[in-house]
């Protein structure tokens, strides 16, 4: 199955931007893309689109290694040191990701990088080919305080100025825990849970632990989500996410690429379990119609007949994605994330459940905003809505997120 870009309203140099995105480039997508280029794009456009969408170490070595000449000469040398420092940025960042894997191994803690410069790794054979501005890493929630205690041992301290307790109910209350550390460029989030609550099951350790694999990183054994877990995840991450960034689709072009052999009915097993089977379906969509992705599934064909609204889902995806700066600049409203999680959502208790978190979850902002003690943190369940009330009500805008 592979659904094709249509003539569209695209812009040459974001047609371009998306054969650049595909990790191999033949055919007649390589003549495509050498006409794009002998059309003189405006390079301004063209490398706007990269660094927005988080994709232009994808566009550099695409053109590196097959266009090198159609780089303007007053750009090569800049294009140049971006794409390097970005190398020195995720060699920093694994040699960091191995130390904190390292000290969790010799604590006992089972931990599992799932972004950063692995998943490039594991996605694009190259820990060069994404940009990565912290460590993610899933740990067992009844492994997170102590895992928070190792890496303070190690240097880093919270990301908010809260006690222990204040902290560990802030990561219970969500679905993470964030240190820095001074001097560092890489800040580690601790994932007890990777949907962001999304659901009412949630995607934990246990949920995915029996079928972890190892992957050679670095020159190291790390352990890695399978290629269902990975594949769910990730659909769901660039849902939670309104698909807002190209780099969300091109993890999931990519993935699929490699992963030639998934077992689909794994996939829609664990799709179904969190009720994430429609952001499967709309990521695989889109890696389809914008990167060109094949998917030789008749199953996935099949679901994606049984739901009639998914193409006009996709595309209206697609035109905000490639939207002007002006309506880019506009954030989403509260309202506009319901209504559209509403569409994307498989059952209306999650969606319901969803929609109130936004509201009465509390975030760092309503630590900072006010600090209790832990014995009266329920009181932020209240709190919320009325902080985000009075903060509104005065701007005189709409809730956004």
């Amino acid at each position: 199955m592979k659904a094709a870009l249509a003539e569209s309203s695209l812009r040459p140099e974001h047609e371009l931007l998306l054969l650049c995105c595909r990790s191999e480039l033949a055919g007649t997508e390589l003549e495509q893309a050498a006409r794009l280029l002998a059309r003189q794009p405006d390079w301004n456009v063209l490398l706007d689109a990269a660094r927005c969408h988080k994709v232009f170490p994808l566009l550099y070595a695409t053109l590196a290694r097959h266009f090198p000449a159609a780089v303007p000469a007053r750009l090569a040398d800049g294009l140049k040191r971006e794409y390097l420092g970005n190398t020195a940025r995720n060699l920093l960042l694994s040699r960091q990701l191995l130390h904190i894997l390292e000290l969790f191994a010799a604590a006992g803690i089972r931990a599992v990088p799932f972004k950063g410069p692995l998943l490039s790794d594991v996605l694009f054979g190259d820990i060069n080919c994404r940009t990565s501005q912290d460590l993610d890493i899933l740990v067992a929630k009844s492994d997170l305080e102590q895992a928070v205690l190792l890496l303070r041992s190690d240097g880093f301290s919270f990301d908010i100025d809260l006690d222990l307790h204040q902290f560990l109910r802030l990561a219970g209350q969500g679905f993470h825990a964030v240190l820095i550390r001074a001097g560092s460029p890489c800040p580690v989030e601790l994932h007890w849970e990777l949907s962001g609550r999304y659901f009412s099951r949630d995607m934990v350790m246990e949920e995915v632990q029996a079928r972890l694999r190892k992957t050679r990183f670095m020159g190291r054994d790390v352990l890695d989500l399978s290629p269902e877990d990975l594949l769910v995840y990730l659909c769901i991450h660039g849902n939670r996410h309104l698909w807002m960034q190209l780099d969300l689709i091109s993890c999931i072009a990519g993935l699929l690429r490699k992963e030639t052999g998934l077992d689909w009915d794994l996939v829609f097993r664990g799709a179904d379990y969190y009720g994430a089977r429609r952001m499967v379906l709309l990521g695989c969509y889109l890696a389809g119609k914008l990167l060109g992705v094949e998917l030789n599934s008749s199953a996935v064909a099949e679901k994606m007949a049984d739901w009639p609204a998914l193409r006009g889902i996709g595309d209206k995806v697609i035109h905000d994605l490639f939207a002007g700066p002006e309506e880019r600049l506009q954030k989403p409203t509260y309202w506009d994330e319901v209504r559209y999680h509403r569409q994307t959502m498989d059952n209306f208790t999650d969606w319901l459940r969803f929609s109130m978190r936004i509201v009465l979850q509390p975030t760092h902002s309503d630590w900072q905003w006010l600090r209790l003690p832990v014995s009266m943190a329920w009181l932020y369940y209240v709190l919320r809505p009325l902080r985000l009330g009075m903060k509104y009500v005065k701007r005189g805008t709409s809730i956004k997120l």
